[in-house]
């Protein structure tokens, strides 16, 4: 017998997704710079976020 995750389980670890639409320059530079620094691209994006609120309302 395999072990088996209930879908409730699964669906627990599973990140929302977020849509954009970009430019296809933007995306393309946006994969490139990912790749460059050895990331997924959801990674640098919350790198992304995470700085810009810091320059917004502060390091906490």
């Amino acid at each position: 017998m395999g072990s088996q995750v209930s879908n409730e389980a699964c669906a627990s670890t599973l990140k929302p997704a977020l849509s954009l639409r970009v430019e296809p320059e933007t995306a393309r530079a946006f994969r490139v710079e990912a790749a460059r620094r050895g990331m997924q691209r959801n990674e640098l994006f919350e790198e992304m976020w995470k700085l810009y609120k810091d320059t917004q309302y502060g390091a906490a």
